[in-house]
């Protein structure tokens, strides 16, 4: 799939970090919202200029967030 999208609260540090290496396996980017993964294809990235700036968007987005918390 382009996008891919799960729950990883409930993960163990050891599993979390297994599902991250799997996306990156598999050629995604990947970014850890508050208790959700986002990973999205690294090739759809270069090839849709919108779904592009989307993920920085995102990405820009949880990272503030995380810093307030």
């Amino acid at each position: 799939p382009t996008v891919v999208l799960y729950e990883h609260s409930h993960l163990t540090p050891q599993d979390r970090r297994s599902a991250q290496n799997r996306l990156e396996s598999y050629g995604y980017a990947w970014h850890e919202l508050t208790n959700d993964t986002i990973g999205i294809r690294h090739q759809m990235l270069g090839k849709d200029r919108r779904l592009g700036r989307l993920w920085r968007q995102v990405v820009a987005h949880a990272s503030a967030v995380k810093a307030e918390v």
